[in-house]
């Protein structure tokens, strides 16, 4: 432990003195800003610099409020407007960063915003950021994959769908992307509760991923749960036998635990006795702990299916209690 602490603190170190430096760029960068001749390399430079203090500033601005001054007070910055402001100006300039400015800015309005609750995404600027590379790259997979998130954020989920699947034809070599449009799939599938194709990429996620297999085994459990009995007979699957195998399967990173694994580990305890205790809409509970409630109710009438949902779940127990 003790080894670890110290190396957290190089680590710490390392860190701060790359923000120094990116500090220090940023300063130069605004002494020179009035100079007229600004040749290729400059551009290189300032976009370089809009990418770091960009990425620094937004990435610690997400941070809790303790952490964040603690860090601000060894030296760091935590400002997301300016953070923001930094990785618009590289996204729309020329040099070599401007599409990572572009991807850092959208992974922050179609996953950070979303699942941090840090507000509503900016689906006009992820929409204006991407649509000079879906003309440039139409069959690029992160591309293809960014176009497919959008729709999914806007409600259009039969849309999405189709996008997902062009990224998966789009190329074969990153299984990784794969794995993120299988994620997307399930819950796109979810929303709409056809639960037999949302089992379906939950199951490859559970067979091919190696990001969080408690997560993945606990979701297709969770989403057989939904299943009628005749369909869940088709499947093969146990649910009990899969609830009880993510106990197993949760991870430590950096000796810490997932919370979302640490949920799910909690939840599927109650399968773990001789007699399990049911859960109760479980495939919907976790679309809450996704947030996934925030984007379905772009739809009033997949929200409305949903409310059927509950409502027939709620009547069955009060008729197993009364």
């Amino acid at each position: 432990q003790d080894e670890n602490m110290i190396n957290f603190i190089k680590g710490g170190l390392k860190i701060r003195t790359s923000y120094q430096i990116y500090k220090e760029c940023h300063q130069v960068l605004q002494m020179t800003q009035g100079n007229k001749s600004k040749n290729e390399t400059y551009h290189q430079f300032e976009g370089g610099v809009q990418l770091g203090i960009g990425a620094f500033n937004l990435m610690l601005s997400l941070l809790p409020g303790r952490i964040l001054r603690l860090l601000e007070f060894i030296g760091f910055s935590g400002n997301r407007e300016l953070g923001l402001y930094q990785l618009q100006e590289g996204a729309s300039g020329s040099s070599l960063r401007a599409i990572l400015c572009t991807f850092t800015l959208l992974v922050y309005h179609t996953y950070v915003s979303l699942i941090l609750g840090t507000g509503d995404a900016n689906l006009q600027e992820a929409d204006s950021l991407l649509e000079p590379y879906l003309r440039k790259f139409p069959n690029g997979s992160i591309i293809l994959f960014y176009a497919a998130r959008i729709d999914i954020l806007k409600g259009n989920f039969e849309k999405a769908q189709l996008t997902f699947q062009e990224c998966i034809a789009a190329q074969q070599e990153w299984k990784q992307i794969h794995h993120l449009c299988y994620w997307e799939l399930m819950w796109c599938y979810t929303f709409e509760q056809n639960w037999l194709q949302a089992y379906r990429y939950a199951d490859l996620l559970s067979k091919e991923s190696r990001w969080s297999k408690a997560i993945y085994v606990f979701q297709k459990a969770a989403i057989l749960c939904m299943l009628p009995e005749d369909d869940l007979k088709r499947t093969g699957e146990d649910i009990v036998s899969l609830f009880r195998q993510v106990d197993g399967l949760k991870q430590r990173i950096a000796g810490k635990s997932i919370p979302t694994e640490k949920f799910a580990v909690r939840k599927a305890r109650r399968y773990a006795s001789s007699q399990p205790v049911k859960l109760i809409l479980p495939a919907l509970e976790m679309m809450y702990v996704w947030n996934g409630f925030a984007i379905v109710g772009k739809r009033a009438d997949l929200t409305e299916n949903l409310l059927v949902t509950i409502e027939k779940e709620e009547t069955a127990l009060q008729n197993e209690t009364s």
